[in-house]
C-alpha cells in the first residue's frame, strides 16, 4: 500500500552544554540509497565521543546538508531521508539500481533502461533538485564505474592541492576532534597549574595471589575476568575520603571540595585517549567496580558511550603499564587537581624483613597541583593507596 511522500528530517542530538557543536565525521548511506529505520546513517564527532545517528523512517536519503567535516549544533538538520511511495518497491529499486555493483556496466548502458529508472524514481522523488542529483548520478555510473565518489563536502582547496602536489616529503590530515580537545586539555593543564609529581611502588604481590587463586571461581560467578584496575579504584576511593584536597579543584577565587567520589579511567581508543566516569565509587564494592570498568571498556570500544559517561569526575587514574610504561609523570585532567599513574608489573629483587626476595612490583605516581595540595597530603595519600594494596584485605572489607 503506497504512503504519502513526506521529507523526515536527520537531526542532530542534543549537545551536552560543554559540547557547543559537533563535526560530521562520516555517513554510512549516499543519496539516494535505501536505509531502513532505525539503521545507521550518520556519524558525528564531538570533541568528547563518536555519535551515530540513526535514519528516523525507512525511505530514502533525498538529500545530504551536512557534508563531511561540516560543524553541526544540536538539533541541526544534517538531511533528509524520503518515505515516499511502498517500501519493498523502494528497497528493491534501491537493491538493483543502486547496491548491485556486479551489474552496473550491463544496467546503465541501455537509454530505455535509464530512461525507465528515471521514470520509476520519478514516483519516488518529485523534486526537481532530486531528480536532477539522480541524473548525475546515472551519469557517472555510465561513464565509469570506476568513478563512484559520491562526495558530501568539499575538502578545503588548498588543503586538497598541497595533499595533491607530488614528490612531497609529507601528507596532511586534518586533526580529529578528539586528538583536538586532547591538546587543548594539555595545554590548558599545562597553563593553568602548577604540577608535581610524587613516586613510589607497591609490591603486588598479595593482589596476584587473589587472583591467581580466585580467578576462575570469580569469573565464574559474576560472568567476567577480575583485574588490577579495580583494587586501585577502590584503593583511591578510600584514600580520597582521608586526603579531601585531592579529591577538590579550584574555580577561580575558590575550593570546591566534592561530595562524591567520580574516578574517571582512561581508556585508549582508536581515535584517542578518553576518560569514562565512574560515578560515586565510594558507594561501589571491589566487585561492582570490576563490573563497570569491564562495560566502559566495552562501549568504549564499540562507541557506544554517550556524553554522560564522559563527565569529568574529580580524580583520574591512568595505566601506562598496559603499553609496558615503567614510570612516567601523567598529566592533570582539568579541573581536576590529581590523577594517578599506574604502571607495570615487574619482578624486581627487594629487601624485606631483612630478607632478600623476589617480587612483583609496580612504581606509582600522583601529580598534583600543588596550589591546592602540599607535598604531605600528596605523599600520605599516595602511601596510603600502596599500604591498601598491599595489604587488599582492606579492600575486600571496606
Amino acid at each position: 500500500m503506497k504512503k504519502n511522500c513526506s521529507k523526515n528530517p536527520v537531526l542532530a542530538p542534543n549537545l551536552s552544554e560543554s559540547v557547543s557543536e559537533a563535526n560530521v565525521l562520516k555517513w554510512r548511506k549516499k543519496v539516494g540509497d535505501f536505509v531502513k529505520e532505525g539503521e545507521l546513517l550518520v556519524e558525528i564527532e564531538t570533541d568528547k565521543i563518536v555519535l551515530e545517528i540513526s535514519s528516523p523512517v525507512s525511505g530514502t536519503l533525498e538529500s545530504v546538508l551536512k557534508g563531511v567535516g561540516s560543524l553541526v549544533k544540536s538539533r541541526e538538520v544534517l538531511g533528509y531521508v524520503n518515505n515516499c511511495g511502498d517500501r519493498k518497491y523502494i528497497e528493491k529499486l534501491s537493491s538493483d539500481y543502486f547496491q548491485k555493483k556486479s551489474n552496473r556496466n550491463e544496467s546503465f548502458s541501455s537509454p530505455s533502461l535509464r530512461r525507465k529508472i528515471l521514470k520509476d524514481q520519478n514516483k519516488l522523488l518529485t523534486q526537481k533538485k532530486n531528480l536532477k542529483e539522480l541524473d548525475n548520478f546515472f551519469k557517472e555510473e555510465m561513464n565509469s564505474v570506476d568513478k563512484k565518489k559520491y562526495p558530501f563536502g568539499n575538502m578545503d582547496l588548498s588543503l586538497k592541492k598541497s595533499m595533491e602536489k607530488k614528490n612531497k616529503s609529507y601528507k596532511i590530515i586534518p586533526m580529529t576532534n578528539i586528538r583536538k580537545c586532547i591538546s587543548d586539555r594539555l595545554l590548558r593543564s599545562k597553563n593553568n597549574s602548577v604540577t608535581l609529581t610524587t613516586f613510589n611502588e607497591i609490591n603486588m604481590q598479595s593482589i596476584m595471589n587473589i587472583r591467581r587463586s580466585y580467578e576462575r571461581s570469580f569469573e565464574k560467578m559474576y560472568g567476567f575476568k577480575m583485574g588490577i584496575t579495580s583494587f586501585f579504584v577502590k584503593a583511591c576511593a578510600n584514600s580520597l575520603k582521608k586526603y579531601p584536597e585531592i579529591n577538590a579543584s579550584i574555580d577561580r577565587e575558590n575550593i570546591l571540595y566534592h561530595n562524591h567520589i567520580d574516578i574517571n579511567v582512561a581508556v585508549s581508543t582508536k581515535r584517542g585517549l578518553i576518560t569514562p566516569i565512574l560515578r560515586k565509587v565510594e558507594e561501589l564494592h571491589l566487585v561492582d567496580i570490576e563490573k563497570k570498568i569491564k562495560e566502559i571498556i566495552e562501549k568504549s570500544s564499540k562507541n557506544y558511550l554517550d556524553l554522560q559517561d564522559l563527565k569529568s569526575g574529580s580524580f583520574t587514574i591512568t595505566n601506562g603499564g598496559i603499553f609496558g610504561s615503567l614510570m612516567s609523570t601523567p598529566i592533570i585532567n582539568p579541573p581536576q587537581s590529581a590523577i594517578l599513574g599506574m604502571h607495570v608489573v615487574q619482578d624486581r629483587v627487594i629487601s624485606e624483613n631483612k630478607e632478600i626476595k623476589i617480587s612483583p612490583m609496580m612504581y606509582v605516581t600522583l601529580s598534583y597541583d600543588h596550589r591546592i595540595i602540599d607535598g604531605k597530603e600528596a605523599i600520605g595519600f599516595l602511601l596510603d593507596v600502596k599500604e591498601s594494596l598491599e595489604n587488599p584485605i582492606l579492600l575486600l572489607l571496606s
